[in-house]
């Protein structure tokens, strides 16, 4: 034996804030992740609230990916990508997820577009889908298909 241990666990990004009330939750602002980041494990992006920025008219998105869902290359995500209870806007475009992608329980505005995942594609319990389509996935369920 070589003595080299256990690979390490692969990468996981996460932008969350743990709130006692998921109603009224406590992060503000936004999120970024690319276009064309490289992530190797998964990504979870929950309770993220819209601030009141957005509240007078100046966006604070979550921003998975492309700015456009036609216009530029998305992320390379190597795990699940989970988009969970978030208030604020939210985009997820192009994204090449090898796992699962999940959009639920979000409220504020989202669009889920040209994404391309190897598992399951599922979107439920969003309170404003603005966009949904153009997806591939092995299996879809719910809104954005």
């Amino acid at each position: 034996m070589s003595g080299f241990g256990a690979p390490p666990s692969l990468p996981r990004v996460t932008a969350k804030v743990a709130s006692p009330n998921p109603q009224r939750p406590l992060a503000v602002g936004s999120v970024t992740i690319g276009p064309a980041a490289t992530v190797g494990g998964d990504v979870l992006v929950e309770n993220i609230a819209a601030d009141v920025a957005t509240e007078r008219g100046v966006a604070a998105a979550v921003q998975i990916g492309s700015a456009s869902p036609y216009a530029c290359a998305g992320n390379n995500i190597g795990g699940d990508l989970t988009v969970s209870g978030n208030s604020a806007e939210a985009q997820v475009f192009a994204n090449r997820v090898k796992g699962n992608l999940q959009a639920d329980s979000n409220t504020g505005p989202l669009d889920v577009v040209t994404n391309t995942v190897g598992g399951t594609l599922e979107c439920q319990n969003n309170t404003t889908l603005i966009l949904g389509g153009h997806n591939a996935a092995t299996q879809m369920t719910g809104q954005c298909n």
